[in-house]
């Protein structure tokens, strides 16, 4: 799941998502070290100059398998929101801490639960309203 190129957060998502990890129970802690890790490597910057382009929270990613052709909409949000059957993924999943801060045009590699790697790349990103 790692990224090639360092990833953009408004500083109060990356405020957000560290005291949501730093709340976390330490005998968790390690299930999280991914987005730490991402969270620790990003480019923070001001909400109003983040990118369109950006996967932040609550934005509507368009992205699709690069192996198979599916197409999938996802909406990045926290945990108490999370609701897989309505494309509503968690930022703590391991495909919420794999997008977060990605581009379009960026691809991930993400680990199902099955064993398969899949190479998902964004293709659009919708921006929460207000």
């Amino acid at each position: 799941m790692e990224h090639s190129t360092a990833i953009l957060l408004s500083g109060s998502d990356y405020d957000r998502l560290i005291d949501l990890l730093d709340a976390l129970p330490e005998s968790r802690a390690a299930e999280f070290d991914s987005l730490r890790t991402e969270l620790e490597r990003a480019s923070i910057i001001a909400a109003d100059a983040i990118p369109e382009t950006v996967v932040t929270m609550n934005a509507e990613v368009h992205c699709v398998d690069e192996s198979s052709g599916r197409e999938r909409f996802i909406t990045l949000v926290y945990p108490s929101e999370a609701d897989a059957d309505k494309g509503r993924i968690s930022v703590l999943a391991p495909l919420g801490s794999a997008l977060i801060g990605l581009s379009v045009g960026q691809s991930i590699d993400w680990q199902v639960k099955d064993g398969r790697l899949l190479r998902l790349r964004v293709l659009n990103v919708k921006q929460p309203v207000g």
